[in-house]
């Protein structure tokens, strides 16, 4: 298990230019919901024909095709509610309202202090939360529009949306106030610094010339506007915590602000040629490019950041049925190109505007090429033992040491309502600064069971993963620089079931359960050593734990010498080595997904849930550091609790447990009866309520239980982290049209 992005197959074309450490994350938000078809998810084991990064897993998407007849538009306007949310650490200040330091008046007398002398408290009070006192409703807004219709020779499905997300920071008036009776100028950027808006055109075409011939034509074309605080996009060690504490004033947290624009052109076209039912040749071409300019504002600095990529995917294929008494066969052979180029430049600079002269500047260029070779058998035998086989060879145009074959096998039987699968696979990645190719290896089985009258499904699988993988070469104290390999298992089991417990004309309800365990370990590495990730703190890859996870610091030995019911730092000893704390990835989860229908009413909610893993508490362990957390105000805390603060180092005591159940959504969509429409003029109308974000039930103390990759630099390695503010509450009502 690791955090890099699975494979994106939209349409039959790889999504190279937005998924993978040479691109960035997978952009999934690019896509419309309205607009997607289907989504089907694959391991690497049932995945390893779609070639490089198939070893991630594979998300195959397809979008909506146009509807033969007359033009059938959709419409829809949305607008919603994001509501602030009061979970926030709490934070207590120590007050001597008669102490010549206005740090010690003002909420600076902690524990420490008082021990040390330098203050006498007369009151503890608990501090307000900076960030969430500029915490607003914020109002959303989306519009949406499409259209499909055709014929024999042409068929089409075009739409489009516009979107805007609000802003729910806002300086409160009291701010405004203070900043301008000192003279300060408060533009309207300042006051409302949170903006995001953006749009998405999708056209699918079909030529059919004639009935042999079918040509697809796709595109998609995105732009987004983003402006946000500096603070919001700086890790949690940064100046966003210093905005939470206070140390960073609101003026000068909200002035200064990232300005980004992000442009993205996908298209390809893909056609198929059949000149007999049984023999069919396909052709693909495609590009995807996506650009990101970034700046910084409100500052003498400045820090520009661009980065351009841009992919080419490049397919032909044969496939061929084969019929003989009782068997059917069909056999693939393909060839595929793929091309990614990525140009970055960032500079920065704290005195002059222009990428000249910068205290700091960096280009990257990177190229890289692949092209491959599959071929592929099935075999049914009597509709109901299927076998197939893939083998797939990929050579890396720059890495050419790096050719390797992947094999793939599959076997299934199906006997009324039982079916029965089997799958093995070799997938691999792309070569980036590794000496060899990482794969994964993996045996998967699994069962299905359908009712005679097919209202209940349940399902199962258990899978054995093994990844072979490699870190870069790491630099030593002494001698050259080594390389490092090793080995990452994951076994596991995902379960699920759907059920229509009531199918009547006028009320029907059908609930979906899924459930899922994984055993996440690195097995085996050589050398022998201990690998703390980059950017993260206390995390490392250690063989026989899970990878990525968090080592907490010994808890120091501690004595009251002076009996003043104070720990200092005179009185804390003992090694502070590192002990294990807990993985950071889930190792459980369910989802429960009911939808009651009664006449023309639609009610549904979802619920997750995910147990077996810890979060470092980084908001609690900052706000101890800051002197503001109960551990570092209050005498009446344990004492081995403020021997931790006095340490400063993340004990045991920051990493909690983080098992939570999260109600994600609820929905009410109301369709009109026809009188209605008739009497709006169109065909059908809808409307929908839905609610996000709802409640999270967890015993975690911090913001959120649901440690996240928070959105960075394009392109940049993101690390899981827990979130500066809380998720908003989210209500949002829609009203669609068609005719």
């Amino acid at each position: 298990m690791d955090d890099r992005y699975p494979l994106v197959i939209l349409d039959d074309m790889r999504l190279d230019a937005a998924s993978g450490i040479l691109g960035g994350t997978a952009r999934l938000e690019d896509l419309n919901p309205d607009d997607i078809a289907s989504i089907e998810v694959l391991s690497p084991a049932q995945a390893v024909r779609y070639g490089p990064d198939a070893a991630n897993g594979v998300l195959i998407i397809r979008t909506r095709e146009g509807e033969r007849g007359a033009p059938r538009w959709r419409g829809y306007v949305q607008v919603g509610a994001a509501v602030p949310t009061d979970r926030w650490p709490t934070r207590l200040g120590g007050f001597d309202a008669g102490n010549a330091d206005s740090l010690l008046r003002n909420g600076g007398c902690t524990l420490q202090a008082v021990g040390a002398g330098l203050c006498v408290r007369d009151s503890i009070g608990v501090l307000p939360s900076t960030l969430g006192q500029q915490l607003r409703t914020a109002v959303p807004r989306q519009y949406g529009l499409s259209v499909s219709g055709g014929g024999n020779l042409v068929s089409y499905y075009v739409a489009g949306e516009l979107d805007g997300d609000g802003d729910p920071l806002s300086l409160s008036r009291a701010e405004i106030d203070r900043l301008q009776s000192i003279g300060q100028t408060v533009p309207k950027s300042m006051q409302s610094p949170l903006h995001s808006a953006g749009g998405n055109v999708t056209a699918n075409i079909r030529l059919r010339p004639v009935s042999s011939v079918t040509v697809d034509l796709q595109g998609l074309r995105v732009s987004q506007d983003i402006r946000a605080p500096a603070f919001l996009n700086s890790l949690p060690n940064g100046s966003g915590v210093e905005f939470q504490s206070g140390y960073l004033p609101l003026a000068d947290a909200f002035r200064v602000q990232n300005v980004s624009t992000l442009s993205r052109w996908l298209g390809h076209i893909n056609a198929t040629w059949r000149p007999t039912p049984a023999f069919a040749l396909t052709g693909l071409v495609g590009h995807d490019g996506v650009r990101l300019q970034g700046d910084r504002e409100g500052t003498g600095a400045f820090l520009v950041e661009s980065v351009v990529l841009n992919s080419e995917d490049l397919s032909l294929g044969a496939d061929y049925d084969w019929r003989l008494r009782g068997l059917k066969l069909q056999s693939h052979v393909g060839w595929e190109s793929s091309r990614i180029n990525r140009d970055s430049l960032e500079c920065g600079s704290t005195t002059a505007v222009g990428c000249t002269g910068t205290l700091q500047s960096s280009q990257l260029t990177s190229r890289q090429r692949v092209s491959s070779i599959v071929l592929e058998q099935q075999v049914w035998i009597h509709e109901s033992l299927e076998l197939a086989g893939t083998i797939r060879r990929d050579h890396f145009t720059n890495f050419p040491t790096m050719t390797r074959t992947h094999p793939a096998m599959h076997v299934s039987w199906i006997k009324e309502q039982l079916h029965l699968h089997v799958d093995y696979g070799s997938a691999g990645r792309r070569p980036l600064l590794f000496e060899k190719p990482e794969t994964t290896k993996e045996l998967s089985a699994g069962a299905e069971f359908t009712s005679r009258l097919g209202r209940v499904t349940i399902g199962g699988t258990v899978y054995d993963m093994r990844s072979s993988v490699f870190a870069p070469p790491l630099l030593l104290p002494s001698g050259p620089p080594i390389s490092v390999a090793g080995t990452i298992g994951n076994r596991g089991i995902e379960l699920y079931t759907s059920a229509r417990l009531i199918e009547r004309p006028d009320v029907a309800l059908q609930v979906e359960v899924s459930a899922w365990g994984n055993r996440n370990r690195l097995l085996s590495m050589s050398p022998p050593v201990g690998i703390s990730l980059p950017g993260a703190l206390r995390q490392r890859a250690w063989v026989g734990y899970p990878v990525g996870g968090y080592w907490a610091t010994r808890p120091p030995s501690y004595t009251d010498a002076n009996s003043d019911g104070i720990i200092e730092s005179n009185e804390i000893s003992g090694p502070t080595d590192g002990i294990w704390a807990g993985t950071p990835y889930p190792t459980q989860g369910a989802t429960l997904v009911p939808e009651l229908t009664l006449r023309r009413v639609r009610i549904g909610t979802s619920f997750d849930y995910q147990a077996g893993h810890v979060i470092f508490n980084r908001n609690h362990w900052f706000t101890c550091a800051d002197g503001q957390c109960p551990e570092a105000i209050d005498p009446s805390t344990p004492l081995a609790a403020q021997a931790d603060v006095v340490l400063n180092a993340p004990t045991p005591r920051y990493f909690e447990k983080g098992d939570f159940l999260a109600w994600r959504e609820l929905w009410v969509t109301f369709d009109t009866p026809p009188s209605i429409a008739r009497m709006l003029h169109v065909k059908s109308a809808s409307v929908t309520l839905a609610g996000r974000n709802l409640h999270t039930w967890t015993g975690y103390s911090g913001i959120s239980p649901e440690s996240y990759a928070p959105q960075t630099a394009f392109g940049q390695p993101e690390i899981p982290i827990e979130p500066l503010m809380p998720a908003l509450q989210q209500w949002s009502l829609r009203f669609r049209v068609s005719y």
